[in-house]
C-alpha cells in the first residue's frame, strides 16, 4: 500500500496571523510529520490551532524569512552557487528596517577605505568598536569581533558582485575619526544605494521574492527537521506553505513588541518605537520549535525618532541639550542622548548645529531632514540670547553649557566621552527637536557560529538557521548583520553541496 507523509505545523504563533502587538495570544505546538499505511488516515485532516493541513505551494532549496540587509546578504552566495532561494517579507516592500535606517555601517578593512588612505589596522579599529559595544551591554563580544573583521569583505562583495556604491571615506574621515564608518553613496539615509543593487543582483540570479506575507508557523517532518514555513497575507485572505531544505530566520529584533519588551526590558516599555516591523516574530517561532532565547534582558537600543539627526554628531559639531539647558550625552553617538533623555524624563531634547554641519559632508542629509521636518527645526539664531529665547531655554544655563563645550573643544577632552568633532559652534545657530524611541535590540535566538539554531541543551534544531538581529549573536549594526547573513549563506552552500554529493553517491 502506498505510504503517504503528512507535514504538520510546528511552533504555530497565533500572533503572526493577527497583529504584531497581540503577542500574549502566542501558543506553541510541537507536531511532526506522520506516516501511515491507512488510506482512511491518509485522507484525514490534521489541524492545529484551527490551522488547515499543510499543502505546499512551492519548493525551494533555502527559504529566507526577512529581506533586510541580513536576509538579502544570506541569499547572495546561495544563488551564486546555483541554488534556489525564496525570500519572504511581511511588509509590502523589500529591505525591512535596514532600508529606513540612517545607513551608518561599521566597517573596517574594505577596499574603498584602503583606497581612501585609511591604513589603521583592523585590530586597532576593533578596540574602538568593542568599547562601544561593551558600553551598550552587548554580549558575545568574541563573535562580534568575527563579524566586524568580516565587515570589510562583506562591503567588498556588495561592491564587486552587486555594484553597490559607497561614499568616499575621504569626504568624512579625517584626523583619525570615522575610520571604521562606511556610508552609502549619498551619505546618511541613502540605503537605496546599497540595498537596491543587492536586490537587483539577486533578482538577476533567479531569486523569488514574496512581499506582504507574514510567517505564522514553521513546518516539520517525521524526523523532527524543519522543512518549510507557512505564511499568511497581510489581509489574511491568502495562505502559502513553502517547502525548503533549510529555513533562515532573518526577521530582525523585537523593539516594537510590547509584550517582549515588557518581559525582557520593562524599564523601556513606555518608550515609543521607531518601527512597527521589529515584532520579535522570528524569535517566538524559533522558541516554539525548541530554540533557546538568550541575551534579551534590557537589550534595548534607543535613538532619535529622526535617526539621521542622531548620526549628525559623527560628521560635524553638534550639541545635545535638554529643555532645561543641560548637556545630555556625547554627540558622536546615536544612542547616548536618547537614553539620557529617557532616564532624565525630559521628554525631548535639542540638537544644536551650525553651517559647519549643513555645509559639510552630510549637507544632503541636513537639507532633506530640515525640509521634511520644518516644524521641528528652529532658527537661524544670530546669538545665544536668540537661541535661548527660540528654544525656551534659560539663557544663563545655555551660556554655561556653551562655555563648558568650548573648553572641552579646546582641551579635546570630554567628561561624557566624546572623541571627535572638536570644533566650536559659531552663529548662526539652528536647533532640531528630537524625541527618544526604541530602535534596535540585541539578544535573541541562540545559534552556533554558522547560524544554526540551538536548543537549551545545545542541540541543533535541524533545518533551522537564524542570523542578524533575530539571533543572540547578531544585532551589532548593518554591516555586521550583513556579514552574518553572508556567513550563514556560505555555510548553507556547504550543506547543500554535501547533500547533493550524498544524493549523487547513492544513485
Amino acid at each position: 500500500m502506498k505510504r503517504r507523509s503528512f507535514f504538520k505545523i510546528v511552533g504555530f504563533s497565533a500572533a503572526a496571523c493577527v497583529t504584531p502587538a497581540v503577542l500574549s495570544a502566542c501558543t506553541s505546538q510541537t507536531v511532526v510529520e506522520e506516516e501511515t499505511g491507512s488510506d482512511a488516515a491518509a485522507q484525514a485532516s490534521y489541524e492545529i490551532a484551527d490551522q488547515p493541513e499543510v499543502s505546499f505551494d512551492s519548493t525551494t532549496d533555502v527559504l529566507v524569512v526577512g529581506t533586510g540587509v541580513t536576509g538579502l546578504s544570506c541569499a547572495l552566495p546561495l544563488l551564486q552557487a546555483g541554488y534556489q532561494v525564496t525570500l519572504c517579507e511581511k511588509q509590502e516592500k523589500l529591505g525591512g528596517d535596514s532600508y529606513e535606517s540612517a545607513g551608518i555601517m561599521y566597517v573596517a578593512g574594505s577596499k574603498i577605505q584602503k583606497q581612501a588612505g585609511i591604513t589603521t589596522k583592523v585590530s586597532k579599529l576593533w578596540d574602538q568598536r568593542k568599547a562601544q559595544l561593551e558600553e551598550a551591554n552587548y554580549s558575545n563580544i568574541d563573535f562580534s569581533r568575527k563579524l566586524f573583521e568580516a565587515s570589510g569583505e562583506w562591503a567588498d562583495t556588495l561592491a564587486d558582485d552587486c555594484n553597490a556604491v559607497f561614499a568616499d571615506p575621504q569626504t568624512y574621515s579625517e584626523e583619525g575619526t570615522n575610520e571604521y564608518i562606511l556610508l552609502p553613496k549619498n551619505g546618511i539615509g541613502d540605503m537605496d544605494s546599497v540595498l537596491a543593487p543587492l536586490r537587483d543582483t539577486l533578482t538577476s540570479l533567479g531569486a523569488v521574492f514574496q512581499t506582504g506575507y507574514r510567517c505564522c508557523a514553521l513546518i516539520g517532518n517525521e524526523k523532527g527537521e524543519i522543512c518549510g514555513a507557512r505564511f499568511v497575507s497581510a489581509d489574511q485572505g491568502d495562505m502559502k506553505d513553502i517547502r525548503a531544505a533549510y529555513v533562515v530566520m532573518a526577521t530582525g529584533g523585537f523593539a516594537s513588541s510590547q509584550a517582549l519588551i515588557e518581559a525582557y526590558a520593562p524599564d523601556w516599555v513606555r518608550v515609543g518605537c521607531y518601527t512597527v516591523a521589529s515584532d520579535g516574530q522570528g524569535q517566538l517561532l524559533c522558541e516554539g520549535v525548541g530554540g533557546q532565547l538568550s541575551g534579551m534582558d534590557n537589550a534595548i537600543i534607543l535613538t532619535s525618532d529622526v535617526p539621521p539627526v542622531a548620526a549628525w554628531g559623527y560628521f560635524g559639531p553638534t550639541l545635545d541639550i535638554s529643555p532645561l539647558g543641560v548637556r545630555l550625552g556625547r554627540e558622536d553617538s546615536m544612542t547616548a542622548s536618547a537614553r539620557a533623555c529617557v532616564v532624565g524624563a525630559d521628554g525631548f531634547w535639542w540638537t544644536i548645529f551650525t553651517n559647519a554641519l549643513s555645509e559639510g559632508s552630510q549637507s544632503r542629509s541636513v537639507a532633506q531632514t530640515v525640509s521634511s521636518y520644518k516644524t521641528r527645526t528652529y532658527g537661524p539664531f544670530d546669538d545665544l540670547e536668540a537661541l535661548a529665547s527660540g528654544c525656551n531655554i534659560p539663557l544663563d544655563q545655555l551660556e554655561e553649557v556653551f562655555d563648558d563645550y568650548d573648553s572641552m573643544v579646546d582641551n579635546k577632552k570630554d567628561s561624557l566621552g566624546r572623541t571627535s568633532q572638536w570644533t566650536r559652534l559659531e552663529a548662526p545657530y539652528y536647533a532640531f527637536k528630537q524625541m527618544p524611541v526604541r530602535c534596535l535590540t540585541h539578544g535573541g535566538v541562540t545559534t552556533d557560529d554558522t547560524g544554526q539554531v540551538l536548543s537549551a541543551t545545545g542541540q541543533a534544531v535541524a533545518g533551522l538557521y537564524c542570523a542578524g538581529s533575530a539571533a543572540a549573536k547578531g544585532g551589532q549594526g548593518l554591516a555586521s548583520n550583513g556579514a552574518f547573513g553572508l556567513l550563514v549563506g556560505r555555510a548553507l552552500v556547504e550543506k547543500l553541496d554535501e547533500r547533493k554529493s550524498q544524493a549523487e553517491t547513492s544513485e
